[in-house]
């Protein structure tokens, strides 16, 4: 147990929404972490199974586990709620259906207690729920694009802080005192609130750091992740996206990282639409389509872009064709086997040229 059970070293907060099948396992993690001065937030967002009755059963046997209910409102409010009431010198947020490696807590906090961090990353691997396989996840981490020092800030890759590593919370651990001096919070969106909340801190955060070892695992294809029910609520990114453009413009930083944040909404925009339900990304693309001209993605030449194919696949499909029908000739236009070519697809006037491997 805490040797001060006032001022723990970490507030450790899960939001939590029918996930009886996983809960389980992600508390065996927290509560049996090697740094035992923690308290654990755990916020019922209206759980409709069986997770209720797993927390009171889990604080009742471990005085450090708080339990707070709320109507169903999303993970954005229930991790407010949460941080509203933490105590911890340092704030660890993780999803209830993820797993900390044993010793997650006290490797981010020793590192980050010796530099004095405001923000320190580790890595992470990835559970496929479906098939049990377990895989690494070096994308998560851009390696190339970190500066060469091992404390860092916005100002030594202003053209990456934005995209540089994955704007989830869960591998990540932040000094409390830094978060509530930037007043930093989840808007209240269904999804996609990570990034507000996690890209915001990057950018006015005076040290980060990382720790290179894998500390969390991730589980996918669950069926109870709420980031795998974003067509219910498909614009929720782009709320998130400008929610994070106005707290950059009010810290004064987004002209510093303006580039970095036009690449990453560019990027991010297009793994929305290409993993969104068919049926609604034309009603997107005319949102983005408006977004785009209010950012003044337009306006930059090809050279201004990391992935300048993205940005023209992403600019032809929100200014020509409806992205579900493009998706659908790139399959029509893909034969079973063969060598590398090209088809051209005439629509309304419009020719298409799609590269395909046959």
């Amino acid at each position: 147990m805490p040797s001060n059970i006032n001022s723990p070293k970490v507030s450790v907060i899960i939001p939590v929404y029918n996930v009886e099948k996983y809960l389980r396992e992600c508390l065996d993690s927290v509560v049996n972490q090697t740094l035992k001065d923690i308290e654990i937030i755990c916020v019922d967002d209206g759980s409709t199974d069986g997770s209720g009755a797993i927390l009171d059963e889990y604080a009742a046997k471990d005085g450090r586990i708080k339990v707070i209910t709320q109507e169903n409102r999303g993970a954005g409010v229930a991790r407010n709620n949460a941080l509203n009431i933490a105590t911890g010198e340092y704030l660890a947020i993780l999803d209830s259906d993820d797993v900390y490696n044993i010793s997650m807590l006290g490797k981010m906090y020793n590192k980050s207690i010796q530099h004095d961090l405001d923000i320190v990353i580790c890595r992470s691997l990835q559970l496929d729920e479906k098939t049990k396989q377990i895989t690494k996840t070096n994308w998560t981490i851009n390696k190339q694009w970190l500066p060469q020092k091992d404390i860092f800030n916005c100002n030594d890759f202003m053209e990456y802080v934005i995209g540089f590593c994955v704007g989830w919370t869960w591998d990540k651990l932040f000094k409390r005192d830094f978060i509530e001096k930037y007043q930093l919070r989840f808007p209240a969106l269904h999804n996609s609130e990570d990034g507000m909340f996690t890209f915001g801190a990057l950018c006015v955060a005076d040290k980060i750091s990382v720790v290179d070892d894998v500390l969390v695992t991730h589980r996918t294809n669950a069926a109870t992740r709420l980031s795998e029910r974003r067509d219910e609520s498909p614009e929720c990114f782009i709320e998130s996206a400008k929610t994070l453009k106005d707290f950059l413009e009010k810290n004064g930083k987004y002209k510093v990282v303006e580039q970095s944040f036009i690449n990453w909404f560019v990027e991010h925009s297009y793994w929305h639409l290409d993993t969104l339900n068919l049926k609604n990304s034309h009603e997107i693309e005319i949102k983005l389509k408006s977004v785009f001209e209010e950012f003044g993605v337009f306006e930059h030449i090809e050279s201004y872009f990391y992935y300048p194919n993205i940005y023209d696949k992403l600019k032809f499909m929100i200014n020509n064709v409806p992205y579900c029908i493009y998706r659908s000739l790139l399959r029509v236009a893909e034969p079973a086997s063969g060598r590398n070519s090209h088809k051209v697809l005439n629509i309304l006037g419009i020719k298409i040229k799609i590269r395909r491997k046959i």
